[in-house]
């Protein structure tokens, strides 16, 4: 049982520190542009100057940091709360095959969006978070 947990830790510390990623190259977004923007300036000028149909009172830009952080927070949520319970409480993921399943759910979809929308850096360590949850389940499968 102790391999299902090292590898369940190990899936959510990749989804824990892509989120750290993430909102460390944000904040550094709103002082100096230089990660989460377009390369163009034009349009990242453009983007502060649209203002959003659904909510006029902000811009594209604005909208697009706040879209940025709380996908950040996201993954801080996942990783930290499944990573907390893996190691204070692993027997409560254990005897869960829902949680489990949620967690290879939730990383595979991660997954599939970061291949769809994203880059390459983010899809593999996706991925392989993801395959860390599923391994992880099947050795807890197989150990009951």
């Amino acid at each position: 049982m102790r391999f299902a947990q090292l590898l369940f830790v190990i899936a959510a510390v990749i989804f824990f520190v892509l989120g750290v990623i993430h909102v460390v190259l944000t904040m550094r977004d709103l002082y100096d542009p230089r990660y989460l923007t377009p390369t163009d300036d034009a349009v990242r000028q453009a983007m502060t100057e649209a203002r959003l149909r659904l909510a006029p009172v902000t811009t594209i830009w604005r909208a697009w940091v706040g879209f940025n952080f709380s996908h950040s927070l996201g993954l801080l949520v996942f990783g930290g709360i499944l990573g907390g319970l893996a190691l204070y409480d692993f027997r409560l993921i254990a005897n869960s095959f829902a949680l489990q399943v949620a967690a290879v759910v939730v990383a595979g979809t991660y997954t599939v969006l970061a291949l769809r929308f994203w880059f390459a850096v983010p899809a593999a360590a996706a991925a392989c978070g993801t395959l860390a949850f599923l391994a992880s389940t099947v050795v807890i499968g197989v150990s009951k």
